[in-house]
């Protein structure tokens, strides 16, 4: 008789598609998080203002982009070029609204966030396969 044991399961780590997406998406939720707070008007946060507000979403963006490992995946050009248009655009939409000081421009930054965070799942969530 051969011992039939089940193949044991990859584990998944810090591996695309594992504990990084994780994350970063709650650094994504954390982001929303911040907006939603801020954008109470005459709220005690510390972070009320939306040039304040947009800097924490800005960073906490670019913490999930890094953790979630942005630049250190190889990934066709037809993947990366939509991405980094939208990295692109919310780097811009972050210093418009760093400067202006626009709700409406915070609003559309941390929606770029957690598009580009969608993406970037879908596509480690995808790649694994």
């Amino acid at each position: 008789m051969t011992d039939r044991r089940p193949a044991p399961t990859p584990r998944r780590g810090w591996s695309i598609g594992g504990r990084r997406d994780v994350v970063a998406g709650l650094l994504v939720l954390a982001a929303v998080g911040v907006w939603a707070v801020g954008a109470v008007p005459g709220t005690a946060w510390p972070l009320a203002g939306t040039r304040s507000t947009a800097l924490v979403v800005l960073v906490l963006g670019l913490a999930a982009a890094w953790v979630g490992g942005a630049g250190r995946a190889s990934m066709p050009p037809s993947v990366m070029r939509p991405l980094a248009a939208l990295g692109l655009i919310a780097a811009a939409t972050a210093t418009v609204t760093l400067v202006t000081g626009s709700p409406l421009g915070l609003s559309v930054l941390v929606l770029l966030v957690v598009v580009l965070w969608l993406l970037a799942t879908v596509h480690h969530l995808s790649a694994r396969r």
